[in-house]
């Protein structure tokens, strides 16, 4: 089955963008109340009908779908562009394309910044002789 991603929402989407709880939208699956369908991407999520929660909730949607998406934690194509630059730079600059290998390197270059400046802060204290 192929699914629309305009029609539907996960059930952590649909929470956000009609600013309800998930126990809500899970409570109007379950009655029948919101069609409802497998995502055919992973069968832990359940997507609804963004139609049927329109008329729920009469089209009071808070945000668009794309906010939505992205407050819920979703990967959006913008995030994953963001995320494909920065790999593409680390790659560049000899760090390699791994999250783990590209965090690790930050998380080392503010420390050696962080050591830098505690350093110079308590030489030049030195220097005036406090």
């Amino acid at each position: 089955m192929e699914v629309n991603p305009k029609k539907y929402l996960s059930i952590k989407e649909a929470a956000v963008a009609y600013r309800v709880s998930r126990t809500k939208i899970h409570r109007l699956v379950k009655s029948g109340a919101v069609r409802s369908a497998g995502d055919p991407r992973d069968d832990r999520i359940t997507l609804v009908n963004v139609d049927d929660l329109d008329s729920r909730f009469h089209g009071e949607t808070v945000m668009d779908m794309n906010s939505a998406a992205t407050l819920a934690g979703v990967a959006t194509v913008d995030k994953l562009s963001r995320m494909n630059a920065i790999r593409a730079g680390s790659v560049a600059a000899g760090i390699g394309s791994d999250s783990t290998e590209i965090l690790r390197e930050a998380r080392a270059g503010r420390s050696s910044e962080l050591d830098a400046r505690s350093t110079g802060t308590a030489n030049s204290a030195d220097e005036d002789g406090s």
